[in-house]
């Protein structure tokens, strides 16, 4: 993963840490992380950086150089698709946590 990427883009976009972190709702040291260490970023707010700054996820995490994001109809798979599949799937996992707590826990 490009690891400058992130700063890089912040920074040509004249933005600080902080709004850029409120623009993605999260902390500013959350997202000083994520300048810091890359691969650590959800695919979610991957995605919403990507769309921020108008260029793919793919860019982000060093796969292209190219800035330009893939059309539509270019690919069979949307990143919005996939990045809304793993929020849901995230959500599951949480509610299935919850549920299997309150199941596990003493009366």
């Amino acid at each position: 993963m490009q690891t400058e990427r992130l700063k890089n883009l912040r920074i040509e976009n004249e933005l600080s840490q902080n709004a850029l972190a409120s623009h993605l709702n999260i902390h500013q040291t959350t997202y000083s992380k994520y300048e810091k260490q890359p691969q650590k970023i959800p695919a979610g707010i991957l995605d919403r950086i990507a769309d921020y700054y108008g260029t793919s996820m793919d860019f982000l995490v060093g796969r292209t150089d190219e800035t330009t994001p893939y059309p539509e109809s270019h690919t069979n798979i949307s990143y919005r698709h996939i990045s809304q599949n793993l929020l849901v799937a995230e959500h599951e996992e949480n509610l299935y946590k919850k549920l299997r707590k309150r199941t596990l826990s003493p009366p």
